[in-house]
């Protein structure tokens, strides 16, 4: 996960003013290129027939709440389809990656646009475009925060909220609004700023009982 320069890219954002937002509706054609293929499932026996080839991912998947997840309508029985198109032809091709659709193997620009369509066929409700966008998401996509084939972590988070929050937004301290008292438990970060995924109200996220 590239994270260096987010600090940078963050503060850029936030100083932008809410004018046309640039975030996951402004893809380029090519990212949008390999995504119908998302909607022909072949209905392949479960994740069993992932298993021989990605078996380090389905040793955890199971535990994941992407694995009990319904299939769309009209969508395949197998968790893995649901996002990664229909699997038979590349089986049958012995696992090319051209015939299945692999985020990892877009090229850098469109890397995080197809992350993002792919999960916001489900969480619409982080699909925006939103006045104000959070950095991550769009240069990274989803999986700059988030692990979706499975994690320890409440909302499969690839760490604790806090310290997701922290590998780009540095703690503050002394008199700040973030400060605690010595002993006391950090607040989760989304306690305040609980638009996190994108705004059209706040370039800090907040939630709008802070806003009137």
């Amino acid at each position: 996960m590239m994270l260096v320069g987010f600090d940078m890219m963050c503060a850029q954002a936030l100083a932008a003013p809410p004018a046309q937002a640039a975030g996951s509706g402004s893809t380029s054609a090519s990212a949008f290129a390999e995504l119908p293929a998302l909607a022909a499932h072949d209905g392949l026996g479960g994740a069993d027939a992932c298993a021989p080839c990605h078996e380090e991912v389905t040793k955890s998947f199971g535990a994941s709440a992407h694995a009990k997840v319904a299939p769309m309508p009209g969508g395949s029985s197998n968790p893995c389809e649901t996002c990664h198109g229909a699997g038979s032809a590349h089986i049958a091709a012995g696992g090319d990656t051209t015939k299945i659709i692999n985020p990892a193997k877009a090229s850098r620009k469109d890397f995080a646009a197809t992350i993002n369509l792919i999960c916001t066929q489900c969480h619409t409700e982080m699909r925006g475009p939103f006045a104000y966008e959070h950095a991550p998401i769009q240069a990274e996509g989803c999986v700059a925060c988030h692990s979706p084939h499975g994690s320890e972590n409440a909302g499969l988070l690839k760490q604790p909220m806090n310290a997701v929050c922290t590998q780009c937004h540095s703690p503050s301290a002394g008199a700040s609004v973030h400060s605690t008292k010595p002993g006391s438990q950090p607040k989760p970060c989304t306690d305040c700023h609980t638009h996190i995924h994108g705004s059209n109200r706040s370039a800090t996220f907040l939630k709008a009982e802070f806003l009137n």
